[in-house]
């Protein structure tokens, strides 16, 4: 019996989600560009199909047989308290990042597509369907997982301290008087 190496994650806090346009970081090619978003899970999600699909992509790649398989692999799965310090939402918490050259359907939680940037944010609580791959590339061994769909299935709060909207900051304004009142001497 294979192993399907396409699942949907259990729910996630989305982090550095870049979804909408391609990251590419200095010295990339526009080509090296990649849609991407980190998914914080949190301590007692249910990994358990994403960790089998990661390891039948592993013996799609490498074979049944673990001798033969590379002696140092890296992993997706991250631990937030050992690698984030615990800090934040990566308290007791599982990570991992997923990239895609191509852009990934977005939906809400009512499986409409996210249009607004704004609706769609870091902090928002998600799902995705992933598929797992292994490969082996300038003496890199691993397994990771391709980002395919991702959907909003709630609002959370945000992170990467997000701005006050400006309609909570500011009342209406009226214009000052021009007659100078209330002008003084004072530098600040």
């Amino acid at each position: 019996m294979t192993t399907e190496t396409k699942v949907v994650t259990p729910e996630f806090t989305a982090s550095y989600l870049h979804v909408f346009e391609k990251q590419q970081f200095e010295g990339q090619t526009e080509d090296e560009a990649r849609y991407s978003v980190q998914m914080v899970f949190p301590e007692g999600a249910d990994l358990t199909a994403m960790k089998d699909a990661a390891n039948a992509a592993v013996i799609d790649k490498f074979g049944a047989d673990k001798k033969k398989w590379p002696k140092k692999m890296q992993v997706p799965f991250r631990d937030g308290n050992e690698e984030k310090d615990g800090e934040g939402i990566y308290k007791d918490a599982t990570y991992l990042n997923c990239r895609s050259k191509r852009q990934p359907g977005i939906v809400d939680e009512t499986v409409q597509p996210v249009l607004n940037q704004e609706d769609f944010y870091s902090g928002c609580i998600a799902r995705a369907q992933v598929q797992a791959f292994a490969y082996s590339h300038s003496g890199n061994h691993g397994v990771a997982f391709s980002l395919l769909n991702i959907q909003k299935v709630k609002d959370g709060d945000p992170l990467g301290g997000s701005p006050d909207k400006a309609e909570d900051v500011f009342a209406a304004y009226a214009q000052p008087s021009s007659s100078g009142a209330g002008a003084s001497d004072n530098l600040f």
